[in-house]
C-alpha cells in the first residue's frame, strides 16, 4: 500500500504536487505549467496511491485532486498552461467557498484516495485551539 505525505500548490499558470512515500521514502514531483505538462503521469501516479496525509487537505488539497481525477480526461488535448489555469480557477473557487462558510464539493467519504488531515487530527479547526496556537507562535522571534 502506497501512503504518501503530500502538498500541492496552485498559482496562476502553475500547479505542483509533491509527495513522499512513507515506506520507500521515494519523492514524487509533478508540474503542470506552460513549460511542462505532467497531467497524464500525475494521474497514473495517483492511481497507485492508497492513502494520503496532508495538512488542511480535506478542505483544499484533496478537493483539487479529486477535481483533477474526475475531469482530467477532458483536458488531455490542452496545453499545460491551459490545464494549470483550469486547476487554478477551481482552487480559487474552493478557497472562496470555504471563506464564505461553504463545504467542499467532495465529501470525505466520496474521495477516491482516503485522507488523513493533520489539521483535523490536531484539532486546529477548533477556534480555541487555533487561537492558542497562534498566541504561542507569536512568542517566537524570527532568526
Amino acid at each position: 500500500i502506497m501512503v504518501e505525505v503530500y502538498d500541492i500548490e496552485t498559482l496562476t499558470g502553475l500547479y505542483t504536487y509533491i509527495g513522499l512515500d512513507i515506506d520507500s521514502k521515494q519523492l514524487s514531483k509533478f508540474v503542470i505549467c506552460k513549460y511542462q505538462n505532467d497531467l497524464k503521469v500525475f494521474v497514473e501516479h495517483l492511481k497507485q496511491v492508497k492513502r494520503q496525509i496532508g495538512y488542511n487537505n480535506l478542505s483544499f488539497d484533496s478537493q483539487v485532486i479529486e477535481y483533477i481525477l474526475i475531469n482530467h480526461q477532458n483536458w488531455l488535448d490542452l496545453s499545460g498552461e491551459e490545464v494549470a489555469d483550469i486547476i487554478y480557477r477551481y482552487a480559487q473557487y474552493c478557497i472562496d467557498k470555504s471563506n464564505n462558510g461553504g463545504w467542499g464539493d467532495y465529501p470525505e467519504w466520496k474521495l477516491t484516495i482516503p485522507q488523513l488531515d493533520l489539521f483535523k487530527v490536531w484539532h486546529f479547526d477548533n477556534k480555541a485551539k487555533m487561537t492558542s496556537w497562534i498566541k504561542n507562535l507569536a512568542k517566537y522571534k524570527p532568526i
